[in-house]
């Protein structure tokens, strides 16, 4: 009997140390509490002494409030979990944690825990209030206080896409004929982009709002230069999910780039009070070799739409406006549409 009990004794430590072997090892990531700022368009405040975060508003946009760094970004495997520890003060109802876009709208006292279901590319880590997207019976004004904040991630179960290599910009032209942009004084300069000097990434983290000033751009002479030329590769993302603008408002114009090379006529009919160049969606990433415009006419025009308060205009696949008329296939506000 003793043999016997010895013997399942064994049996069940080996089954124990078989399961351990087999489970998947995670890595815990906590942020800083004094690395927390207030993101875009809140309506809450973050107090780093009490570690709690309150809000005025009972349906407006507090639920875009903080975020915090610390904590890991980009590729995250199926299984990350975002797990906050808090406490509703203030008759709060409810609050919000965010992972990029996405949300939990229906947290409260205790833990919650939201995990990711499929591989994502997050951008950030935020919380908030409840705000109007939410149930009526779950809006109010009030707060949370922070137990504890952190992000499980399995190990070894996705792996980072490498950056490609950074190409040199074409030798200067001689005279006054090119406009260089210096890819080093680059900067997010205008909502939710990020953009890294050494290595020439930029990641949009937001659907539009993700747009770059390029200040060697602004106000050229159309009648000199005649064509901008844009050189980028694409990371983690997909065709044309970059884009170039001239004008805003009712003047914008955006040409939707594709990986490599990509040449944009420039005409009189550009605003070029502003021109800039950045994202279509958040989490998309770009490396951005080189831009510059010159007296050239380009040798081919890239797929163009207007993007327009005022007046859609339509195009055609050749990127020539079409009057509301045409037939098959036209581009506008940078949807392509059957007619």
């Amino acid at each position: 009997m003793k043999k016997i009990f010895t013997y399942a004794l064994t049996l069940i430590g080996m089954v124990m140390c078989s399961l351990g072997a087999n489970a998947q090892e995670t890595t815990i990531y906590r942020p800083d509490f004094n690395d927390f700022v207030e993101s875009q368009n809140g309506e809450c405040e973050w107090n780093a002494e009490t570690k709690t975060i309150s809000w005025t508003s009972a349906s407006g946009n507090n639920v875009l409030n903080v975020k915090f760094t610390g904590l890991p970004e980009g590729k995250m495997p199926v299984g990350t979990k975002f797990v906050v520890k808090a406490k509703l003060v203030n008759d709060a109802k409810s609050f919000r944690m965010f992972i990029g876009g996405d949300c939990k709208a229906d947290c409260g006292d205790g833990e919650n825990v939201m995990e990711l279901t499929e591989d994502k590319v997050v951008t950030e880590w935020r919380l908030g209030g409840p705000g109007w997207q939410t149930a009526a019976e779950l809006q109010g004004t009030g707060g949370i206080e922070i137990e504890d904040i952190y992000i499980e991630r399995p190990n070894g179960t996705i792996e980072e896409d490498p950056l490609p290599e950074i190409i040199p910009a074409p030798a200067e032209n001689p005279g006054d004929n090119r406009l260089s942009v210096d890819m080093s004084t680059l900067a997010e300069n205008w909502g939710q982009g990020v953009y890294n000097p050494s290595t020439q990434l930029y990641q949009a983290n937001a659907g539009y709002a993700n747009l770059m000033t390029l200040e060697a751009l602004q106000g050229m002479d159309a009648t000199i230069y005649k064509r901008v030329v844009v050189n980028i590769s694409y990371v983690n993302t997909y065709e044309e999910s970059g884009r170039f603008c001239t004008g805003d408002g009712g003047t914008l114009r955006t040409v939707l780039l594709k990986e490599g090379i990509n040449e944009i006529e420039i005409t009189s009919d550009d605003d070029l009070s502003k021109v800039r160049i950045g994202g279509r969606g958040a989490g998309q990433k770009m490396v951005i070799h080189y831009i510059y415009a010159d007296t050239n006419t380009p040798t081919a025009i890239n797929k163009v739409s207007v993007e327009s308060n005022l007046d859609a205009q339509q195009y055609n696949l050749a990127g020539q406006k079409v009057n509301n008329n045409a037939k098959g296939l036209v581009i506008m506000n940078g949807k392509k549409y059957v007619k």
